[in-house]
């Protein structure tokens, strides 16, 4: 959220940033927060207190507090989280890994698709369509909806201008599917804006009607605000709405895309937004408009995305979805024992600049207090495909440089400290 002065409504709500943000070619690292407490009878800030999160969430009592993110130039580490994309004009996002809140794990069937900027003020329900389809169920990436339901927001969404991005990532395989359509519409009242697929699968139309009571068929769309492509691979969808042109794109960026000229300009009130497909049939009877894909992540900006920012998202959409390493300076932590972990838990990270990784001082497990001897750093070799070059160091910490290596695993490792710690 942009700096300012807010009110919470309601018992709580989750402030969060980034864990790392480039900004005019500079990359800054978060390293936590710092919260202050206003003093009425002194008139000033004081009470502050820093805690190295990325979450705050607040709980207001009838007093003002002062949150500031704390941020560095000198190295951090990016976790590729749910909380990592572009935050500048981001209105809607739903994620299919964090689908019930940011300081949530990952629910195995929740009822509603929690949305992640509103901190669930904005909720997505599942329906059922009237046909003999099957519903979807809930994957670890996603959910996967299977032609028979669609997910519908319960609440209006943000009110959008002229320009705006929506980009969703998804998993499916669009040529072996006759009737898959419909991935995704937004529906304003000042005109619905849709991507929507061939019956065949691989033709993928981003368009809008632009007006009220007109209708979705080609006929009644002037071919410039339409934008088209033949051949959709099933990952990704990026439709973008300028002031004065629309482009539909798959690949990372815009370059090479062919915008469409807009002729029609109008501003979208809000409304609500659906995921999936609604069923209908063809004079023949037969079922079409139905979605069988699975929806991983959906993100509406109330902008247009760079082709820097497009990048950006999409290195961590391929990390977090696709099971990618990051492309340079990767670092994979690790621990030697299940249930231990360092400061910076186990998973993938990319390094800016230099960081140091540290470990509790100890840790109790099963009733033993363990302690962190040391840790080993090895480096992958792709030409070998294992990992090489380990190198020991002891104590609690390492210091570790960004030095263009593909990818290096620190892995923790835990022995007893000598000490059994009894529960009574």
């Amino acid at each position: 959220m942009p700096p300012g002065l807010y009110g919470v409504v309601g018992e709580s709500h989750l402030f969060h940033a980034p864990s790392i943000v480039v900004t005019n070619g500079v990359t800054y690292a978060l390293s936590g927060y710092r919260l202050e407490t206003w003093d009425e009878e002194e008139r000033t800030w004081t009470n502050a207190c820093t805690t190295a999160s990325s979450l705050y969430r607040h709980a207001p009592d009838g007093t003002p507090v002062r949150l500031t993110w704390l941020w560095s130039t000198t190295g951090g580490i990016q976790r590729y989280q749910a909380s990592d994309y572009v935050q500048t004009g981001l209105k809607v996002q739903f994620d299919g890994i964090n689908n019930v809140g940011f300081d949530a794990s990952h629910a195995e069937s929740p009822e509603k698709w929690r949305e992640l900027v509103s901190d669930g003020e904005i909720t997505a329900s599942f329906l059922m369509n009237t046909n003999t389809l099957g519903a979807g169920a809930w994957t670890a990436m996603g959910y996967a909806f299977d032609g028979g339901d669609y997910a519908l927001t319960d609440s209006s969404l943000p009110a959008l201008g002229l320009e705006f991005t929506v980009q969703c990532v998804l998993d499916c395989t669009p040529s072996s599917q006759s009737d898959i359509r419909y991935p995704n519409y937004i529906s304003y009242t000042a005109g619905d804006y849709g991507m929507f697929t061939s019956y065949g699968g691989t033709m993928v139309t981003w368009k809008s009607d632009a007006l009220s009571g007109s209708k979705w068929g080609d006929g009644d769309i002037p071919p410039a605000e339409r934008a088209t492509f033949s051949s959709w691979q099933g990952k990704y969808l990026t439709g973008i709405m300028t002031a004065t042109q629309v482009g539909l794109l798959q690949g990372v960026t815009t370059n090479d895309v062919q915008f469409e000229d807009r002729t029609i300009f109008v501003k979208a009130a809000s409304t609500k937004w659906v995921l999936g497909g609604a069923i209908s049939y063809s004079d023949a009877g037969t079922a079409c408009r139905c979605c069988r894909a699975t929806f991983q992540c959906a993100r509406l900006y109330d902008r247009v995305l760079s082709n820097d920012e497009l990048a950006f998202n999409r290195e961590i959409d391929e990390v977090r979805f696709r099971g990618a390493m990051p492309p340079e300076n990767g670092i994979i932590v690790a621990t030697n024992t299940e249930g231990l972990e360092g400061n910076e838990p186990a998973g993938k990270y990319r390094l800016y600049g230099s960081y140091t990784f540290s470990a509790p001082r100890k840790l109790v497990l099963a009733g033993t207090a363990m302690r962190p001897k040391g840790c080993t750093v090895e480096t992958w070799d792709a030409n070998e495909g294992a990992w090489v070059s380990a190198e020991w160091h002891g104590g609690r910490s390492c210091e570790l440089q960004a030095d263009g290596t593909a990818l290096r695993r620190l892995t923790w490792t835990w022995v007893p400290s000598g000490m059994r710690i009894t529960i009574r």
